[in-house]
């Protein structure tokens, strides 16, 4: 049953009047509300669709351009292997973009071309409630005889995968793996590895104004049940300083090699990426202010690896192998002097140090002018090359 409630306002009472009309709801207030509420959210939906369409129309060319790019400066390259990224197929929806693309190499057969699966989600959010320009996702896909080959040994999943999302102001961050391996094609062969992860940041403000980093971790490697370790490498720069490390780490020790360069102006970015490799190689040369390649070398590590590599190919005994390794290596870091002017030991470490700057070379602290000379020419030597096989004229991979 259904009660009717009234309200009673006592004659005379202007108290209870006022207070009737100040607490009554605001009808044609909410009215109003329920009809611009509603217009106000189909206008950002609209908004939303039509800033995502021109993002992927924007992006389409975009990338359509640097994919032209990229196969020109390999093209300027030389005829050695000629690269060439080859669309398959693009379809632009209206919130996100499905692609493949052939990574074609002129040294392999079409039936082992690796292709290239990609998705693009459009800003202004793409893929997340983040506002991002885009966000990417991209496979490799193993095609033609190679396939089965790569599914057994990675279980089926892609051998390579990127994610990336990149913000309007040019701040783009991504992560990449390749899958753990366990391969056993014989009795008496398995391979196993944990695989790469893959990190990166880039900020790209202008054609002279960029700076990133990317770190790549090798997890455990081993063949046969001999471990060989696992490694990283770390890449730190702008558009005028660089630092790269590589490194190797078993149970026996770690080994780095560390180069560093700076500039004397800003590296253009795009005008780079368009020489050829012989103009870049120049361009970067004549602008080295400073440079440095320091070495820290792990005997014990060394040798464990040694012994266990011989311990594959010959059968030796691990144990016999290591003290065979250990006592050439001494033999050899002992009996040339030029060896010894090149690296120092440093406990169990074998490490060198070069410095370049002011045009000076110096090596583990000392100046060493007929070296510098040499690299000199052997750096003009390979420009001469480089531009001998530039001007050769490149195999151009046919269209699909």
């Amino acid at each position: 049953m259904v009660k009717k409630v009234t309200r009673q306002i006592s004659p005379g009472g202007a108290g209870n009047i006022r207070a009737f009309i100040l607490t009554a709801p605001p009808w044609p207030i909410i009215m109003k509300k329920k009809i611009w509420i509603p217009a106000v959210l189909v206008l950002l939906a609209a908004l939303w669709l039509g800033a995502a369409w021109f993002s992927g129309k924007r992006i389409e060319t975009e990338l359509n351009n640097g994919i032209t790019r990229m196969n020109e400066a390999w093209y300027k390259a030389g005829p050695q292997f000629q690269p060439q990224i080859k669309p398959i197929s693009y379809e632009r929806g209206l919130l996100s973009t499905q692609a493949r693309y052939a990574f074609a190499i002129s040294t392999l057969p079409d039936d082992r071309t690796p292709e290239i699966d990609v998705t693009i989600w459009h800003g202004p959010f793409a893929h997340g409630l983040a506002p991002s320009r885009f966000a990417l996702h991209a496979e490799l896909v193993a095609t033609g005889s190679v396939k089965s080959m790569i599914d057994a040994m990675m279980k089926g999943l892609p051998p390579l995968v990127i994610d990336a999302r990149c913000s309007y102001g040019g701040h783009c961050i991504g992560t990449g793996n390749v899958p753990a391996i366990d391969y056993a094609p014989a009795d008496t062969f398995k391979l196993t590895f944990g695989g790469v992860q893959m990190q990166y940041d880039m900020n790209w403000h202008s054609e002279t104004d960029y700076q990133g980093n990317f770190n790549a971790q090798f997890l455990p490697l081993a063949v046969n049940g001999q471990s060989f370790g696992s490694g990283q490498i770390a890449a730190t720069g702008s558009a005028q300083n660089v630092t790269e490390t590589l490194s190797w780490k078993t149970d026996q020790g770690e080994s780095k090699l560390t180069l560093a360069m700076a500039m004397t102006r800003p590296l253009p970015r795009d005008e780079i990426a368009e020489m050829k490799p012989a103009e870049r190689l120049n361009l970067i040369a004549s602008l080295v202010k400073e440079a440095s390649f320091n070495t820290s070398l792990s005997k014990p590590m060394l040798v464990d690896i040694g012994a266990r590599a011989m311990n594959l190919a010959q059968g030796t005994d691990v144990a016999a192998a290591r003290q065979q390794i250990s006592a050439q290596l001494d033999a050899f870091l002992a009996s040339d002097p030029k060896v010894q002017q090149f690296v120092q030991i440093q406990g169990n470490a074998i490490t060198s140090d070069w410095r370049y700057a002011d045009d000076k070379l110096t090596i583990n602290g000392q100046d060493n002018t007929e070296k510098l000379a040499q690299m000199k020419r052997l750096l003009q030597m390979a420009m001469q090359l480089q531009a001998q096989r530039s001007t050769a004229a490149p195999v151009v991979p046919a269209q699909p």
